[in-house]
């Protein structure tokens, strides 16, 4: 079993979250959240023992924090059309917020002999699709990964800018195309795994190219 976490260890755990709250600073609401709570871990360092219900009702309230980002998120990313747009400055921001956030809230290792496999990679989540592009007569019009055919099953590839994650492909509603729900961006330079391909009918004969992922 492992021993208790000394001071220091406890106060260097303390001030990994308040690290990475603070890079939020833009973000008031992801802030409001923490603040009220802060005050209340802070006075537990001199005990050298933190409680495991406080520390957890902060790891909560980041939790909500990230919910209220996720939903930012969605908003920006288009709902309408079959063709997806790349990540503007303002979702990139929310998703770094984001990214913080997710490793504020995986807890830290206090033992060399704790199980490695204790917290799962981000990368473990369930598949999405992205959308790879256009293609017209077997060119590339426009493309959002660093690809020159369409990817096969099994076949990593890399965004060369940011792109939304997707629950599904476009679909057809109402004679309309309506996007996937959003759920989240893939930043630049971050590698998947292409599980299938899929492509919907664009405009000026035009293929748009999207694939699942994990």
């Amino acid at each position: 079993m492992a021993d208790p976490p000394t001071k220091l260890e406890t106060v260097e755990r303390f001030l990994k979250v308040i690290r990475e709250a603070t890079l939020l600073a833009g973000l008031g609401f992801a802030l409001y959240f923490l603040g009220p709570h802060i005050p209340s871990i802070a006075s537990q360092l001199g005990t050298a023992q933190v409680d495991q219900l406080e520390f957890m009702g902060l790891q909560f309230k980041i939790q909500q924090a990230e919910a209220t980002l996720q939903a930012a998120v969605k908003a920006e990313a288009p709902q309408e059309g079959q063709e997806d747009r790349q990540v503007g400055e303002q979702t990139k921001l929310i998703a770094d917020a984001l990214q913080t956030l997710s490793s504020a809230t995986v807890p830290t290792s206090v033992s060399a002999a704790a199980p490695s496999d204790a917290s799962p990679a981000l990368d473990d989540r369930n598949s999405f699709w992205v959308y790879l592009g256009a293609r017209r007569a077997g060119m590339w019009v426009t493309r959002y990964f660093d690809l020159e055919a369409v990817p096969t099953p099994d076949t990593s590839i890399r965004p060369t800018v940011d792109v939304f994650k997707r629950r599904s492909v476009p679909v057809v509603r109402q004679g309309e195309w309506v996007m996937g729900e959003a759920a989240g961006v893939l930043q630049t330079g971050t590698p998947v795994i292409v599980i299938r391909t899929a492509s919907v009918p664009g405009t000026e004969n035009r293929e748009l190219w999207w694939a699942e992922v994990r």
